[in-house]
C-alpha cells in the first residue's frame, strides 16, 4: 500500500525543525490496537486520509478496508497513536513470513531478490496514515516511526521497506538513510492511476542514530542487534497461488464497485439517514437473514461432498473447516431479532414491532434467489463456485458489518452492543479468517485455472443477490413505517 502520511503531514522536512512550544502538544500514546473496534478505526482514519488527499472517492461505509487478509496474521502489528483517547494516527508492519507481506504484490521480483541475501531478515510498512487536523503530526509522524523501528529492530529485523509517493524520495531517503529498490507507475486501489510510487529500503546498519535517539536513552549502538535466520522457504505453489488470488481481486473489482455504488447501499450509508430507519432495517435484515444462515452449513457441507465426489479432496476438507464455523450461527440471529425488537419498542413505543410476526413472514425473493443460487451450485457439475459465494459474503460482512455496528452504537450508545451479537462474532469471524480463504482460493485457483472464469461469475452473481436482498429489506422497512404511520 502506498503511503501517503507525508500528504496529510506538512513536509517531511519539518522533521527536522525542533518543537517550539513543546507545552502546547498533549501527550501522544504509541500501542497496538486492543481490539476489532480500534481495528475499524483505523480503517475509518485510513479512508479520510486518503479521500482528504484525492486518492480515493469517498466509500459509503467511511471505511478502507485495504488487505484484510494481512490484518490478523501473527506477522503483523498494527499500532496507533491516542491523544485524550483519540486515534489519531496509524501505521502497521508485517514481518516476512509464510504468507510474505504486501509490498510483494507490486515488487515480487525485488522481493525474492533480497530474500536471497544471507542474514536479511524483512519487514514492511503499510497504512501510515495520520489525522490531517493533528496538530501534533510531526510528533505523531515520529512518534510512530521509531516505536515501530525499535520493536522491528528488537524482533531482529534488519531490513525495512516503505511503499511512498515518488516526490517523497529524497525526504524518506535522506531521514532513515534508505536507498530506492524500485519504481511503479499506478497503485493498485486507487482512483488516481498516474501516480508513481517508490519502493524504498532501509537497513538497520545504516539508520542515523539521530532517529532512533528521537527516544531518550535509546540509540542503534545501545540495542544488541542479533539478525534472525531468514524466515521459511516459502512452500511449493504457494507463490503462484498468491499471483492468482490477486488476479481473482483484480478481476472482481468492477463488480464490487457496482455493489458499492447501487442506490441501497447509498441510501443505508448516507449521513442524513435516521438512525431510527437504519435500527427498522436493521431488525428487517436479520428477520430474513435467519433463513440465508440457518442453511449455510448445509449448503457447505453439501458443497464439499460433491467437491470431493468429483475428486476434489482439498476443497471438501475447507468446506468442511467452514461449515463446522456456520454452525447454529442463525440461533444468534433470532435472539438478535428479540432483542433488537424488544430495544425498538422500548424506545419508539408509538410505533412497536411484533417479532413474531416478522421472524414468521414468508420470505422475498430476493432471499428465495439467494437460496436457490446455493442451491443450484451444489447441485450442479462445479460445487467448488459454493467457495465464491462464501468469499465475497464475508468480505462483505468485514466492511459493510463493521460499519453498521458502528453506526449502531454511535446513535445508540454501546448498550446495543449486546442486541448485536451475530454481526460482531460475524465480522470478527470473518476477518480473521480473511488471509485462509485468501490463500485457499489462490490455491484452487493455482491448481485449476480453468476454474477462473466460473468463480468470477458467481462472485458477480453473489454479490448481485445479496443487493437485491438488501434492496428488499429496505422495502420491508419502509412498508412497516407506512404501517405504523397509519395506526397512529
Amino acid at each position: 500500500m502506498l503511503c501517503i502520511l507525508l500528504l496529510i503531514v506538512d513536509g517531511i522536512e519539518a522533521i527536522y525543525k525542533p518543537v517550539m512550544d513543546q507545552t502546547s502538544i498533549k501527550p501522544i500514546e504509541i500501542r497496538p490496537i486492543r481490539d476489532s473496534f480500534e481495528l475499524w478505526d483505523v480503517y475509518s482514519l485510513t479512508h479520510d486520509c486518503y479521500v482528504e488527499t484525492n486518492y480515493i472517492r469517498p466509500r459509503p461505509t467511511g471505511m478502507l478496508v485495504h488487505y484484510a487478509e494481512f490484518d490478523h496474521l501473527p506477522e503483523t502489528t498494527i499500532l496507533v497513536a491516542l491523544q485524550d483517547g483519540e486515534i489519531i494516527g496509524s501505521i502497521s508492519y508485517t514481518i516476512d513470513g509464510p504468507a510474505g507481506f504486501i509490498i510483494e504484490k507490486d515488487y515480487r521480483e525485488e522481493c525474492q531478490r533480497i530474500r536471497q541475501e544471507k542474514g536479511r531478515r524483512l519487514a514492511d510498512y503499510w497504512r501510515f496514515v495520520v489525522k490531517k487536523s493533528c496538530r501534533s503530526g510531526q510528533q505523531v509522524l515520529m512518534a510512530l516511526m521509531t516505536q515501530s523501528g525499535l520493536d522491528l529492530l528488537q524482533k531482529g529485523v534488519n531490513t525495512f521497506f516503505l511503499d511512498v509517493h515518488e516526490k517523497h524520495e529524497g525526504a524518506y531517503k535522506r531521514l532513515f538513510n534508505g536507498v530506492t529498490v524500485a519504481r511503479k507507475e499506478g497503485v493498485p486501489g486507487l482512483e488516481q492511476q498516474h501516480i508513481a510510487a517508490v519502493l524504498i529500503r532501509w537497513d538497520a546498519e545504516r539508520l542515523p542514530n539521530r532517529w532512533l535517539g528521537k527516544i531518550p536513552g535509546r540509540s542503534l549502538s545501545a540495542l544488541s542487534i542479533v539478525p534472525r535466520p531468514n524466515p521459511p522457504s516459502v512452500k511449493p505453489g504457494l507463490e503462484n497461488a498468491k499471483q492468482m488470488a490477486e488476479k481473482y481481486e483484480n478481476r472482481i473489482q468492477s463488480a464490487r464497485q457496482r455493489f458499492n455504488a447501487s442506490d441501497v447501499i447509498q441510501l443505508l450509508t448516507c449521513p442524513d439517514t435516521e438512525a431510527e430507519f437504519l435500527l427498522r432495517f436493521l431488525i428487517n435484515y436479520c428477520a430474513y437473514a435467519v433463513s440465508m444462515d440457518q442453511p449455510t452449513e448445509s449448503w457447505i457441507r453439501r458443497a464439499g461432498e460433491h467437491c470431493l465426489a468429483l475428486g476434489l479432496m482439498q476443497q471438501d476438507e475447507i468446506f468442511k473447516i467452514h461449515a463446522k464455523q456456520q454452525a447454529n450461527l442463525h440461533l444468534l440471529l433470532i435472539a438478535d431479532v428479540k432483542a433488537l425488537g424488544a430495544f425498538w419498542n422500548k424506545r419508539f413505543k408509538r410505533s412497536p414491532l411484533d417479532v413474531e410476526k416478522l421472524l414468521a413472514r414468508p420470505n422475498p425473493p430476493a432471499v428465495l434467489h439467494f437460496q436457490k443460487l446455493h442451491e443450484e451450485i451444489i447441485a450442479g457439475q462445479e460445487p467448488y463456485r459454493q467457495f465464491a459465494i462464501k468469499y465475497e459474503s464475508d468480505r462483505l460482512a468485514i466492511e459493510y458489518g463493521a460499519w453498521l455496528v458502528k453506526r449502531c452504537v454511535k446513535a445508540f450508545g454501546e448498550d446495543v452492543l449486546a442486541r448485536l451479537t451475530f454481526l460482531q462474532k460475524k465480522v470478527i469471524l470473518d476477518s480473521e479468517q480473511s488471509q485462509f480463504n485468501w490463500l485457499e482460493l489462490g490455491k484452487l485457483l493455482a491448481a485449476h485455472p480453468d476454474f477462473f472464469e466460473g468463480l468470477i461469475t458467481t462472485g458477480e452473481s453473489a454479490l448481485e443477490a445479496y443487493q437485491q436482498v438488501l434492496e428488499d429489506c429496505v422495502a420491508a422497512t419502509q412498508n412497516l413505517a407506512k404501517q405504523a404511520a397509519c395506526t397512529k
